[in-house]
């Protein structure tokens, strides 16, 4: 089976294959040049292999199958080990916008002798269209999306990657228990500010993770200083499930990550104060007293709902017991409800899901015409022509847009004529044809 899209070339350094269009964007520098600093604060194969053992379990996903798993933002392996050991049986193809990290991760996997020609590891963007539709059975990605300028973007490729009833399973921050840790750690700098023999650092980290959760809080929409951030976005379930919509996906729950919600906040800061490297400096006992009150004065119940960090269960939408003609007929008619934009989303889904059909390209091509979205309305049309030169309502169309639109008048003819040429007695045709050879000062036979 071929893995990449016809269009992708890489090229391999050591036993990591690189997209050969690869760029360092809106990457920080502790993934690149930092990696074995990075590698060294968050690798950590024992916590990971709970979380994914716990993604697995709640997702429902056979460990003893034999899948073939894509996890993003592999980094250096955390979650790629973690998948391997708990589904002995599949493959898992690794992946990482770091060089670096992904040969940390092969490395380690040098001295697992056991793992031998199950991990492959590529170097990509998610941004970027890289494999073939419908290749994989499952994908993980362990606190990875929060990282991406464009997650929606992200994720509508791994969408598209994945096969119809396929699971994503997602290890991200949460909006929800990002106000309620805002509020921890303004109330944890308040106290320190009252403190005369305290660790300067400390006071500094927590007015510092304030203003952290506050430049990634809303909508994830890029801001000035988005790309400057390491962790650009927090996740609210009302934006994961309208976006899971948007790109074929139903988004099935959100899971918090610990297991024992009794101490959830005060091992949070116990968890960023070890990820900071200050887990060894000494802090007032009146520090943990005060998150004590937040532990125990919030009810597990709501402590689930308000839970820093979740795990995040989506579906791709399997249709398979409709035809696509029925899928068809149904977005015909959301197009006569004057439903354009809900219309474009079920194409693309029906595309990535079903395949090429130039008939639905053409018709897509009409949805973006219909908004604005003159790019993509040429696009549309001139993949529907590629696909068959044949299809008349395409070429029709083709030519109108080139005529009208762009005015490449030669262009728009030579399309028209390859339209008689099949139907020479089409009337509208030969209109089309004399208006614009008379527009271009021509004669012509066609239109008389």
């Amino acid at each position: 089976m071929e893995m990449l899209k016809k269009t992708i070339s890489t090229r391999r350094e050591g036993r990591v294959q690189i997209d050969s269009d690869w760029q360092p964007v809106a990457v920080t520098a502790q993934f690149l040049e930092n990696a074995e600093t990075y590698h060294a604060r968050y690798y950590n194969n024992d916590y990971w292999k709970y979380l994914v053992g716990k993604a697995l379990d709640h997702s429902c996903v056979d460990r003893q199958a034999s899948l073939r798993v894509l996890d993003i933002g592999s980094g250096s392996g955390n979650t790629v080990f973690a998948a391997a050991e708990l589904m002995p049986n599949s493959v898992i193809c690794a992946n990482d916008i770091s060089p670096q990290l992904l040969q940390i991760l092969v490395g380690i996997q040098d001295h697992m002798p056991h793992l031998t020609g199950r991990i492959e590891a590529y170097c990509f963007d998610l941004h970027k269209d890289f494999f073939a539709d419908n290749t994989f059975d499952l994908v993980i990605g362990g606190a990875i999306l929060h990282h991406m300028l464009d997650p929606k973007a992200a994720l509508k490729n791994t969408a598209r990657w994945l096969r119809p009833g396929g699971k994503i399973l997602l290890i991200e921050p949460l909006e929800i228990g990002g106000h309620i840790m805002t509020a921890i750690y303004l109330t944890l700098s308040a106290e320190l500010e009252l403190e005369l023999d305290v660790d300067p650092r400390l006071l500094l980290f927590f007015k510092a993770m304030c203003q952290d959760y506050e430049a990634r809080f809303g909508v994830p929409r890029v801001k000035p200083w988005t790309c400057d951030l390491d962790d650009k976005w927090l996740f609210h379930q009302s934006y994961l499930r309208e976006m899971a919509g948007e790109i074929g996906l139903t988004l099935e729950q959100v899971v918090p990550t610990d297991t024992n919600m009794e101490k959830v906040f005060s091992n949070a800061v116990r968890g960023t104060l070890k990820g900071a490297g200050l887990a060894g400096v000494p802090t007032p006992e009146r520090l943990w007293e005060i998150l004590e009150l937040f532990d125990v004065g919030i009810s597990e119940d709501l402590k689930k709902r308000l839970t820093p960090s979740g795990i995040i269960i989506l579906t791709k939408t399997a249709e398979e017991d409709e035809s696509a003609e029925i899928l068809y007929n149904k977005i015909q008619g959301i197009i006569k409800e004057d439903r354009l934009c809900e219309a474009v989303t079920l194409f693309e889904n029906l595309i990535t899901s079903r395949g090429d059909e130039p008939l639905w390209h053409n018709d897509l091509g009409c949805l973006h015409y219909a908004l604005g979205d003159m790019p993509a309305a040429r696009d549309c049309f001139e993949k529907a022509v590629r696909l068959d030169s044949t299809l008349l309502v395409a070429l029709k169309n083709l030519a109108d847009f080139y005529s009208s639109v762009e005015g490449r008048i030669e262009k728009a003819i030579e399309l028209y004529h390859k339209v008689l040429a099949q139907s020479p007695d089409d009337i509208e045709t030969k209109a089309a044809i004399g208006q614009l050879c008379t527009h271009k000062g021509h004669i012509s036979d066609e239109s008389t």
